[in-house]
């Protein structure tokens, strides 16, 4: 379903967007390093961080003790999309909550690493052709994020034919259809469901990428 020039082009954007610490970064008190507070915040770690500040509430609420309200603000900050002043406001504090604290937001960028290598794994490799073992099942969202949950390629079937479609494509794609307004969402399931649309979404996925 990719060519090499697209699987290239999404190594290059999960590269970014996974943004893998060097060995520039600060370390805390346990040797662990120090996220940049200009790493760039993607749509799905906007949504981890709003999951983080979450647990930063329940715990703070029960254990924060005379800490609670900073590890409150903190959250605050998460929900909001804003690491940088997270960052910031969490180095001002003292060892004990400050190390929590960016624990906390360290496993929010990780949560997005521990996948890199498994996707990168496919990078170049041969899409395999069809096969009268290949099981086809019909072309939706639900499928193309089955895809995604399962790192694993499916076959779409059409009523002009079959496509393989890989972790990369279906990936691309559930960004696109995510990033939607609902109203636009119906008409992009429609279009998948014929082969012609379903490639042009394709590439329309990864026009988007390269912006």
């Amino acid at each position: 379903m990719l060519q090499t020039s697209h699987l290239q082009e999404l190594k290059r954007r999960y590269i970014s967007m996974y943004m893998p610490v060097d060995e520039h970064h600060e370390k805390d008190a346990n040797g662990e390093p120090i996220p940049h507070d200009d790493e760039e915040v993607t749509e799905s770690m906007a949504l981890q961080m709003k999951m983080t500040a979450s647990d930063i509430e329940d715990y703070a609420k029960k254990h924060g003790g005379i800490d609670k309200k900073d590890m409150m603000k903190v959250a605050s900050m998460l929900k909001k999309g804003d690491k940088k002043g997270a960052l910031k406001y969490t180095k001002t504090l003292d060892t004990d909550p400050r190390d929590y604290l960016l624990k906390m937001i360290r496993s929010t960028i990780n949560s997005y690493r521990k996948d890199l290598d498994a996707l990168l794994k496919t990078m170049g490799e041969e899409v395999e052709p069809i096969t009268e073992k290949d099981v086809a099942i019909p072309a939706s969202i639900d499928n193309l994020k089955k895809i995604v949950k399962d790192k694993q390629n499916a076959v779409f079937m059409f009523k002009d034919g079959k496509v393989r479609v890989d972790l990369f494509s279906a990936s691309a794609l559930v960004q696109v259809y995510d990033a939607l307004k609902p109203a636009t969402k119906k008409k992009f399931e429609d279009m998948i469901q014929t082969k012609g649309g379903f490639v042009k979404a394709v590439d329309f996925a990864f026009s988007m990428a390269k912006k």
